[in-house]
């Protein structure tokens, strides 16, 4: 019922969504949300640390690897969406074993029990610097103030060439 579609994201430790539709009902709720597969990379949800971002990577067909975050900028991709897909760039999704290290991560985070360390810290910041920068450095018009959000640690750790 609509009811429902309510109620219980408001009662839930954390959730997991792919960033549509009903996701906004936890974040409402201030209720911790694991967003999985997010793309356009533009509209990745950074103002919150209730937030964990997995999101798609970009693999180009002519380069045969993944993109930086520099590149997906330079080449104006940052706002493709799944039906503006070409035959140049294919979206990868988060591994399983991504998204389950991502709600252990939370599980631990409401448990206090996160461990961070400063390689995984250092890589955070990395990421934000290069996001904040890139954004503002494009047309798009964001504020990223207050990136509070942060990216799963083993996907980060899995796709550290984002900031290189």
């Amino acid at each position: 019922s609509d009811f429902m579609d309510i109620f219980l994201p408001s009662k839930l430790d954390f959730a997991i969504s792919s960033a549509t539709g009903l996701d906004a009902i936890p974040i409402i709720f201030k209720v911790p949300i694991i967003e999985v597969s997010v793309a356009p990379l533009i509209l990745i949800r950074p103002y919150t640390s209730k937030i964990k971002i997995l999101f798609k990577t970009y693999y180009s067909k002519t380069l045969c690897r993944k993109l930086s975050l520099e590149e997906i900028f330079n080449f104006e991709l940052q706002g493709l969406q799944g039906n503006d897909l070409n035959d140049e760039i294919e979206f990868i999704h988060p591994s399983s074993e991504e998204i389950t290290s991502a709600a252990l991560e939370f599980h631990d985070q409401l448990t206090n029990n996160l461990k961070i360390t400063e390689e995984e810290k250092i890589l955070q910041n990395k990421f934000k610097v290069k996001y904040k920068m890139l954004v503002e450095n494009s047309s798009e018009d964001r504020n990223l103030n207050n990136f509070t959000a942060s990216i799963g640690k083993l996907f980060l750790k899995n796709n550290s060439y984002l900031v290189d």
